[in-house]
């Protein structure tokens, strides 16, 4: 990944780990996988209230599950 990349990731999720986390700068709900198999998602705040998400709810799963739920597509 490139540097600017990879420090967006950094950045959203607090540091270097795999789960879901709101991030104000965030325009829309997005989801990494990478090579390794960890999974990082981030969405916006307005997202995270349509869908009933506070930061560390539950799993990615989860979050696909509630994403779904709320008719919320991912490209």
């Amino acid at each position: 990944m490139s540097g600017a990349f990879e420090g967006y990731w950094h950045r959203a999720m607090g540091g270097d780990h795999a789960g879901v986390a709101v991030d104000p700068g965030a325009r829309r709900a997005m989801m990494l996988t990478e090579v390794s198999g960890r999974t990082r998602a981030v969405m916006p705040p307005a997202v995270a209230t349509a869908i009933g998400w506070t930061d560390g709810a539950a799993s990615i799963a989860e979050w696909r599950a509630r994403l779904a739920a709320a008719g919320i597509v991912l490209n």
